[in-house]
Parts: C-alpha cells; structure tokens; sequence
C-alpha cells in the first residue's frame, strides 16, 4: 500500500514538472473535471466557507437548491486590469478539509471559535470550476456580480464546534473542529498525520479557495523549514485558503493547516519613494509575487522585504499537544 501511494506520487508531481514553484511563476490550477485523477478524488473532501449572509435561502431547510451572490475577485480585491482570476467569482473566505464522516477541520481565526460563528457559515463541497450542477449567471440585481445556484446536496451547515482555540498571541494555536449537520456520504476523510515524524526532504501541496476562487491546488514543493510548531514553504495558497490542508505529496496525509502566507495584494502607488511624474495616481492592487532564492531576506520587485516570505501550516501534531482534538473526530 506504501509502495503505490508512493507511486501514485510520482505520477501526480511529474503533471507538474514544467511549472515553476505567486512565489516565482503562479502555480495555482483550477481544479476541473480533467484534474489529476488524485487531485480529483481529494479535492471532494474540501470545502469552503461561506457567510451565511451570501446565501439568500439559507434559512430555508427544505430548499434543493440555494441562491448565493459573489463578487468577482477584482471587485472583492480591487485589483488592477490584468491580474489573474479577476473574472472569476470569489465566494469564499475560508477552507476547510474532511477528517471524519461528519467532521471538518479548519483554522480558528476564520471566526470559528463560538457558536455564533458556526451559525454564520455554511460549507460548501465540489464548487469546481466546471461544476455543471452550480448554475451562474450575471446578478440583475447587483451588477458586476454572480449569482449561483448551488445543490442543497453541496450545502452543509455547521452543528456544532467540538474543539477549537485561537492564540495568536500565545502558543499559536489556531483551529476549530466542527461537526456538520450531517454526514458527507461519498466522500472520504483524509488522512492524518499525528506522529509528528518529518525528514524535512517532504513535497507539499494544497487543496483550496484561494482569494476566494473555486477550487483550486497547487504544485508540490519541498519544504524549506519545519519547527516544532509550522511547515513552512513556497505554496502557493494565498488568502482565503486558510484553514485547507498542508498534503505530503507522497502519502497524501494531511501535515498540517493552513494558517499564514506571505503579502497578498499591494498598492504599488502607495509605496514610499513611489513616483507619480505625469500620470493620476493608481488606487488599485497588485497581486505580490516574491522571487527566489528563499533561504535569504526576501524583497518583492518594488524593495518590499518579506518578513514572512513563507505560506504556513500549523502542525497537527503540535495542535494536540496543546488541545488535544483527534478524539473527538466523529
């Protein structure tokens, strides 16, 4: 069994051989009906957070179909012309992974720490790109927008928090494991990792609403500093994919949760020194791109230094040290 996920590995991380490791070229790939078939198969234990407040019929228990109104990701981000995913809808605001047949885990800080922020949400399976099943359509209501009619049979509601701590300031702990209000029939929990073991050699990808897109995963890229806490490498998961899951790419187990990445978005008139000699000034954003080589201080292409040159995971391992939660899967 070792030996074929192993294999399978190899497949998976050879798709993506011509891509560079938004650190250097933008790996990021819609997850789509032609995804790796691994991608695929994992990609439907993932699911996004959506404010109940984006859903019209949220309310409604008997409904088959829910209505839900987003942004597109230029107009939630401000971003400038020519940014990429700026025509897509950016519905979500965080992401969340299956580890049991009723039982998500995710990062605190998505404001999953009370029950009131587990009323507020709904979680949302295979909002894929080309998903036929979720019905869009320019808003007439709001324009610039989308609307999307998304299966009932996709929508979960959050139960309950089993578990959950954010401590920013203190041991950094920052995660919340939630029941849903049923079970995900046909989906299959991933697996993971809890002896803590690393060699510091693993490739790591993820799965997750990035900026708040459908689906998307990432190339697999090594490492560059595990600590007693974090993973930390150059993934290319940026906001919004908080709380998806950190995979080692040959095991597929789940090493940790997202929960930091480096700059996002910046304003490049807004930077000190920022010439404006002839021209209005700009007031959109920019998507942040950091380049290599990682293990020096790192600055963007506008003298930006990084001082989180990084995407982060939080180890499991670490988390139950200091809340232990793996009983309470269900």
């Amino acid at each position: 069994m070792k030996y074929r996920a192993s294999l399978i590995a190899v497949v998976l991380v050879s798709s993506w051989v011509l891509k560079a490791g938004v650190y250097d070229d933008d790996s990021r790939e819609f997850v789509t009906k032609t995804s790796p078939g691994k991608i695929l198969e994992l990609s439907r234990s993932v699911a996004l957070q959506v404010p109940r407040g984006r859903i019209d019929n949220f309310d409604d228990r008997a409904a088959q179909v829910y209505t839900a109104l987003a942004p597109s990701y230029q107009q939630e981000w401000n971003t400038c012309e020519g940014v990429r995913f700026n025509d897509k809808p950016s519905l979500s605001v965080c992401t969340a992974f299956l580890v049991g047949p009723k039982t998500i885990l995710t990062a605190g800080h998505c404001g999953l720490v009370n029950q009131a922020g587990c009323d507020g949400s709904a979680w949302v399976f295979d909002f894929y790109e080309d998903n036929e099943k979720i019905i869009r359509k320019p808003s007439t209501r709001t324009p610039g927008m989308t609307e999307m009619a998304i299966p009932a049979a996709q929508v979960f509601r959050c139960a309950r928090i089993l578990e959950s701590k954010y401590d920013p300031s203190g041991t950094g702990v920052d995660f919340s494991l939630i029941e849903l209000d049923r079970v995900a029939t046909g989906r299959t929990p991933f697996k993971l990792k809890k002896d803590g073991r690393f060699t510091g050699q693993e490739k790591i990808f993820s799965i997750g609403g990035s900026g708040g897109t459908p689906l998307v995963y990432t190339k697999p890229e090594k490492v560059f500093e595990v600590t007693a806490q974090s993973v930390r490498g150059p993934f290319d998961m940026i906001a919004k994919g908080s709380g998806g899951p950190f995979i080692d790419a040959a095991t597929f187990e789940v090493v940790g949760i997202t929960v930091l990445s480096s700059m996002d978005f910046y304003y490049p008139d807004f930077l000190p020194g920022a010439s404006l000699t002839g021209r209005e000034k700009e007031t959109c954003s920019r998507q942040f791109i950091l380049k290599g080589p990682w293990a020096a201080a790192l600055k963007d292409f506008s003298g930006i230094e990084k001082k989180t040159p990084y995407s982060e995971a939080l180890r499991l391992d670490y988390i139950e040290r200091w809340k232990p939660f793996l009983d309470k899967i269900r």
